[in-house]
């Protein structure tokens, strides 16, 4: 579930976008694969920006948590 999130608004998008996630560092995945096993939950939290035309419209950081 999504338990935070952010996100600045730089220009409108008016045609075709993109939307990349950036990848999260090799110790945040291997946190998020274990933690739920061991206490339930774990905590994850992901960069993303929304391209149109080669130009960022928009960028997201959003904190996510994830239960068993």
């Amino acid at each position: 579930m999504v338990k935070e999130s952010r996100a600045a608004y730089r220009r409108p998008v008016l045609g075709d976008l993109r939307a990349i996630c950036e990848r999260p560092a090799q110790a945040a995945i291997a946190r998020v694969q274990g933690s739920p096993r061991r206490y339930g939950k774990a905590k994850l939290k992901l960069k993303a920006s929304v391209i149109e035309d080669g130009a960022v419209a928009v960028d997201v950081t959003a904190a996510f948590v994830v239960t068993r």
